[in-house]
């Protein structure tokens, strides 16, 4: 490195409100149903807090209620102590517009969170330190893992993040214990609004590209967001990913950053060896130093799932927890929602659920979900995420599905931000759709508007053994229930042997 970077604000300015002023006793939560919004919300809620909220999935009436009495525009008798946001809500959205006249103190989510996770000026009082989890891939699922081993040893942690737990449907938990584990979007920057005490990065990669113009902006924000943490922060990185790797070769030559390295990579701080996957297993072993090696069992398919398994059990290391005593409780973990879980099984036909809608996130699920065929094949029902995801990186995902699916099924563009050119979506999904049909060498299942119609086409083109993945977000997110159902209701057609063995794996 040339020079040593220079934290400055994120893209939106300077924030609005000064950290030691911010009063988050009665928020107001703007669009309180959203992907980290919530989560937020109920951990608040679950503290104590007086949360108000809105979201467009709510009905008017409740809204406009919520939005005269609790922002003031009638001196309503309960009055809010800050708006928070996020970065999906719009600059004229109506509660923004009446807090901004009524003098309610705006606040960003990633600064609500940075308040609470921060001992100094938190409303958690018994917090003494924080973890932080961020990056392209693998924030929820790391999240939860350490979040996991602190609640199963009792050291009673706050937890935030985006995915939820698998058994209990959530992803908040208000512990009383001394650490606070938060799952931190990078998405739109404002990560660079926040300051744990130890960061867990376990991939960076370019992705988001409403946002970043490359993985050099992605590595450049990131290499930002590290030189403002506290002086004595630790950063967790994974030697197997080549940006996190690159990240952390930057990160070492800074001073006051401790910088910990995991992998089978040569050179990292804590070795991983005897990677192994088996069906829905995948194993392997940490030597984190001054401990004996700790063997890892990770319920879940993908060995990219032992690399954030020893993520979680260094962080945990660092808050005291024995490394041998992380690995036990994680050997109970439940998974998170939508990480590759199994949604169930019908007719000899597995259903499982992906996240996944970026290439290297495709490519990992794909293999994953592959070791569980055994002898039979896999169908992907994905839909895409993002209208700059797909025109940046639609070549991408289109070989990656090619190489891992032996069939598939592609719905509708799934996307928050209407584009004012809806033919350049039209054109970026066709250019996929034939892409597929070209490198599959057969036509795609066909689709529908209806996910009950798409259920009944994927339920007939499965056989006894196969596998089912429904990937991807928007709609496919509720598709699952839908395939098990017409698994389950109805005979599936192929009584004969296949005709047709899998088709073999094709290369990038």
């Amino acid at each position: 490195m040339s020079e040593t970077p220079q934290r400055s604000d994120w893209p939106d300015g300077p924030p609005r409100v000064k950290a030691d002023s911010i009063d988050l006793s009665r928020p107001h939560m703007i669009g309180m149903q959203g992907e980290l919004m919530a989560p937020l919300t109920q951990l608040l809620t679950l503290a104590g807090f007086q949360c108000t909220g809105t979201d467009q999935q709510m009905s008017p009436d409740i809204v406009q209620r919520l939005r005269t009495t609790v922002l003031g525009i009638t001196g309503g008798e309960y009055r809010t102590s800050c708006a928070v946001y996020s970065s999906a809500i719009p600059d004229d959205h109506p509660d923004l517009v009446t807090a901004r006249a009524t003098g309610v103190p705006l606040i960003h989510r990633a600064q609500a969170l940075d308040v609470l996770m921060n001992e100094q000026r938190g409303s958690f009082e018994h917090v003494k330190a924080s973890i932080g989890v961020s990056g392209s891939h693998g924030k929820s699922c790391t999240t939860a893992m350490i979040g996991w081993i602190l609640r199963t040893v009792g050291a009673g942690p706050v937890v935030m993040m985006g995915g939820r737990w698998a058994d209990t449907a959530t992803g908040a938990h208000a512990g009383r214990g001394e650490t606070f584990v938060a799952e931190i979007d990078e998405s739109d920057r404002s990560h660079l609004l926040t300051h744990p005490d130890i960061a867990v990065i376990p991939a960076l990669g370019h992705e988001h590209p409403e946002t970043y113009s490359s993985a050099a902006d992605v590595h450049a924000t990131m290499l930002r967001w590290a030189c403002g943490l506290p002086r004595d922060a630790t950063v967790i990185l994974c030697a197997d990913d080549d940006g996190t790797a690159a990240l952390a070769v930057d990160l070492k030559a800074l001073p006051g950053l401790r910088v910990l390295t995991y992998g089978t990579a040569p050179g990292a701080d804590v070795p991983l060896t005897g990677l192994h996957h088996d069906h829905a297993i995948a194993t392997g072993t940490a030597h984190l130093p001054g401990h004996d090696p700790v063997h890892i069992w990770a319920a879940g398919p993908g060995l990219h799932q032992v690399r954030n398994a020893t993520a979680a059990i260094i962080a945990a290391a660092l808050r005291g927890i024995d490394p041998a005593r992380a690995a036990q409780a994680l050997a109970s973990f439940p998974g998170v929602q939508r990480r590759l879980l199994p949604a169930g099984t019908g007719r000899d036909v597995t259903v499982v659920d992906s996240y996944a809608a970026h290439p290297t996130e495709i490519t990992a699920d794909l293999a994953a979900a592959r070791a569980l065929t055994g002898t039979g094949r896999l169908l992907v029902a994905f839909q895409p995420c993002g209208l700059e995801r797909l025109v940046t990186f639609g070549p991408q995902i289109g070989r990656a599905l090619a190489c891992g699916a032996d069939q598939i099924l592609l719905l509708p563009l799934h996307t928050r931000y209407p584009d004012p050119t809806p033919e350049r979506a039209e054109h970026a999904c066709g250019q996929l759709a034939s892409q597929l049909a070209q490198a599959t060498g057969r036509p795609l299942i066909p689709s529908s508007s209806n996910p009950r119609l798409n259920a009944v086409a994927l339920a007939a083109a499965a056989e006894p053994g196969d596998v089912i993945l429904t990937m991807g977000r928007g709609d496919v997110t509720g598709l699952g229930t839908h395939l098990l159902q017409a698994l389950r209701t109805q005979g599936l057609t192929r009584t004969q042997p296949r005709r047709r063995p899998r088709r073999a794996r094709r290369r990038p």
